[in-house]
Parts: structure tokens; C-alpha cells; sequence
């Protein structure tokens, strides 16, 4: 694909960084899946029908080989249902118009039979998504959390001062704020990969089989169809829908995606705001540039392009999960052209994950820096000191330390004592804990 005659930038200058992802949304992918699902189908089909009639002599081998031929050859074969699908305006028909043109005659009123063409697409879709969220995503949330728990590891005891409402705050370490990150991204996990199951619609034109059930009324169709999509496709089946999907299930998915999305965009701008204080430095890297005016410019670029596709991705994944989840009566056309722009959201996301990733392999702590911003910022100790005060009911001991410490940078611990005296505080019994406190001897930090 020449990528300068392409629309979208996942198909032009980021395409080589989320091919992966492509290779999984892609229509070629797509229309794999959905002949697997026709064939698997149709498979069951014939088996059920031949324990009614043997005599009609269908082998589900020829279903498996028509399915082989067609893998091995599917650049040349989706062609041709392109092709259907020029005539037809219509996916599934173009799919179904291949499928019988490429099978004997006996077998072609057996193709999708008592199935619509959302029995094909949702379960297709759902194995994608799938696929997505236990291949590429699973490896990219995974690098995300090894290198997060590596900072942790590395600058548990490079204590740094906190800012709330941009102010310096009490004091913490850089290991523990990344610390934060890791554990929302813990629990990302547990809903993707421990809660999470693959649900699907597969229930004919009104979600019951009812022309189905009419058709062969002495067949236990609830039961065969919940088995193989249970059996067969590996998914659950949603027993209550219209002619499409309930799409609640859909929903969860993309509001978990949504939700990491949003906590990796905090990341970015965290760590954009301790590279402004000069808390993290940058690498250089030859042969890059930062400015085209300022030669010296060494820009946090990963972070805020990680930001810009994540923000890009969690609105995607918000308004199609909202939209999908209404239709006119049984159905109407919007949700299918809605769900077609999944894989561009997962596009964004993935794209964003894997520019974070990169930005914080290129950092490095400024320690000398965090160092002397706390030191010339130590009055944030107070809330340590008015506590341990109050610790050994120093009555007013909040006041007290507010008079002495607010408008302040920093201060010397004599002049802390001297103010004491001047408040009629005896402090010898606690002097101590406020030394350790004012020089940080703290574990919990």
C-alpha cells in the first residue's frame, strides 16, 4: 500500500508500527473468520442431517476441504467474493453466493440455512476481538506493567515531593507514583483476562430459530446451537436477542479498553509534567531532531503522540459502545457500519500503548534535580511534624505548625523548635521523631 495515497495515518506513516493489529481487522482477516463460522456451521448442519436422512450422502470432508482450499488461496479467492459483494451490496450474500458456487449442488441449499447474516457477523466479530485482546493488546499491557514495575524496583527510595493543585505537597517516591500506574493496570488485566468471556448472538432472523424450530420441529436447536458455540467457537451464547446482539457484552469490552485508555493518558501527562520540571531526563538519540528552529530541543514527542491516539481511541470506544446499544425494533443497519471502525480504535489504542512504552524506555531520573526541589521545598514535612504533635496531644498542634509554615519554601529545623518554644510546646519527649521526620528517615515514604 503506498502510504501517501491512504486517508487514515494507521494506514500511512504509523501503518508499519500496528501491522499486527491490521493483520487482525483487516477485511481479509474478517472474511477468514466469517467463512469459518458459515463452515462450521454448515458442518454441524450436515452432520444433524444425516442422522435424519442418511440417504442424502453429504460428508462434512467436503465442507473442511472447500475451507482449506479457500485459506490457501485467499488472496485470490476473496477477490471473487468481492466481486458477489459488487453485484449483491451485501457481505454475507457475497459470502454465501462463494460458498455454493464452490461446493457440489446437493450440498447448496444447506448454506446458512435458518441463519441471518448477523449469525455470521457477531460471532466473527466477537473472535477478533478476541484475538486482539489475547494476542497484541495482552503483550502491549504486559510490556506497559514490566517496565512500570521496573521503576518501582529501581526509584522505590528516590524520594521526590508530590504536587496537589500544582503546589508542592507531602512527600512521596518515584517508585510509588509508578507504583499507582502498575496497580490500575493490574486490575485492567484481571477484567480482561479473569472476568471478561466472549459472548455471542446466534439465533436465526428474530434471535429465537423460530423458522428453524418450524423446519425440523423434533430437533433440540437451543441446545445443538448453545453446545457449538460453546464447543466450536469457544464463545458463550446470549440465549435473548433480536435479530442482532443485545451488544452489552460489546460494551464492557470497549469501556475496559476505554478505562485503560484513560489511565495510560494520565501516565503520558504525568510523565510530560516531571520532564517540564526537568525530574526526567530525556535520551538523546543521534540523528533525531526536536525542532526545526531550535537545534537543542530534545522533545517528550512518545509521550504526547501516546496521549493524542489514546484520547483519539477512548472517544471511539465510548460512542461506539453508546450507540450500538439502541435499534430501531429488531434491527436496523447503524450498528454494523459503527462496529466496522473497532479495529481503528484498537488501532489508536495499541498505537498509543506501544509510544508510551517507547517514551518511558527513553527516560532517565534527574536525581540531583528531585533532590534539591525537595530541599528547597522542605516545609511539605509539616503534615509528617503536625502529626506526630499531635501524636503526643500538642493541643492546636495544626495551627501552631499553619502559623509557622504557610506562604513558606523551606525552613530550618532550629527556627521549627524556637516556634514551638515561643507557643509554650515542650518537645523534648517527640524532638527526635521530628528530626527524623524533617531529614526523611521515613520507610513509608
Amino acid at each position: 500500500m503506498d502510504i501517501n495515497s491512504t486517508l487514515s495515518p494507521l494506514d500511512g506513516r504509523y501503518s508499519c508500527k500496528i501491522d499486527d493489529i491490521t493483520q487482525i481487522f483487516n477485511n481479509k482477516n474478517f472474511t477468514k473468520t466469517k467463512m469459518n463460522v458459515e463452515c462450521r456451521y454448515l458442518m454441524l448442519f450436515i452432520n444433524i442431517l444425516m442422522k435424519l436422512s442418511p440417504e442424502l450422502n453429504l460428508d462434512i470432508k467436503v465442507i473442511a476441504s472447500m475451507y482449506k482450499n479457500f485459506v490457501e488461496n485467499i488472496d485470490d479467492e476473496i477477490l471473487k467474493i468481492d466481486e458477489y459483494e459488487k453485484e449483491t451490496n451485501h457481505d454475507i450474500q457475497a459470502l454465501i453466493m462463494y460458498l455454493k458456487n464452490n461446493i457440489p449442488s446437493n450440498y447448496r441449499e444447506y448454506v446458512h440455512f435458518g441463519l441471518t447474516s448477523q449469525d455470521i457477523n457477531n460471532p466473527s466479530m466477537v473472535m477478533l476481538h478476541r484475538e486482539f485482546t489475547t494476542g497484541p493488546l495482552k503483550t502491549d499491557i504486559e510490556n506497559m506493567k514490566t517496565i512500570l514495575n521496573g521503576f518501582v524496583n529501581d526509584y522505590s527510595n528516590v524520594k521526590m515531593i508530590t504536587f496537589t493543585h500544582g503546589q508542592p505537597a507531602t512527600p512521596t517516591s518515584f517508585g510509588k507514583q509508578m507504583a499507582v500506574f502498575s496497580y490500575k493496570i493490574t486490575e485492567i488485566i484481571d477484567d480482561l483476562y479473569e472476568k471478561y468471556s466472549y459472548k455471542t448472538k446466534l439465533g436465526g432472523a428474530n434471535g429465537d430459530f423460530t423458522a428453524l424450530k418450524l423446519a425440523y420441529p423434533n430437533i433440540h436447536w437451543d441446545n445443538i446451537i448453545t453446545n457449538f458455540v460453546n464447543n466450536s467457537l469457544k464463545l458463550e451464547r446470549n440465549p435473548h436477542t433480536t435479530q442482532i446482539d443485545n451488544y452489552s457484552n460489546y460494551y464492557k469490552l470497549f469501556q475496559i479498553y476505554e478505562r485503560l485508555c484513560c489511565i495510560i493518558i494520565n501516565l503520558c501527562q504525568d510523565m510530560w509534567l516531571y520532564c517540564s520540571k526537568n525530574y526526567l531526563k530525556l535520551k538523546n538519540v543521534e540523528g533525531e531532531v526536536g525542532s526545526s528552529a531550535m537545534p537543542h530541543k530534545i522533545n517528550p514527542i512518545h509521550f504526547e503522540n501516546a496521549e493524542g491516539n489514546l484520547k483519539i481511541a477512548s472517544d471511539l470506544f465510548h460512542s461506539i459502545g453508546r450507540n450500538i446499544m439502541s435499534s430501531r425494533l429488531q434491527r436496523d443497519l447503524t450498528d454494523s457500519t459503527i462496529l466496522r471502525n473497532v479495529g481503528s480504535a484498537c488501532g489508536y489504542m495499541s498505537l498509543g500503548l506501544r509510544n508510551c512504552c517507547k517514551g518511558l524506555e527513553r527516560i532517565s531520573l534527574n536525581t540531583e534535580v528531585i533532590t534539591n526541589d525537595l530541599n528547597n521545598n522542605n516545609i511539605v514535612l509539616m503534615e509528617f511534624i503536625q502529626l506526630i504533635m499531635r501524636k503526643y496531644n500538642v493541643p492546636d498542634s495544626y495551627n501552631i505548625c499553619k502559623s509557622f509554615s504557610r506562604g513558606r519554601n523551606s525552613f530550618k529545623l532550629l527556627d521549627f523548635f524556637t516556634h514551638l518554644k515561643n507557643n509554650n510546646v515542650k518537645y523534648i519527649g517527640f524532638q527526635e521523631e521530628i528530626k527524623n521526620a524533617y531529614e526523611m528517615n521515613i520507610e513509608s515514604i
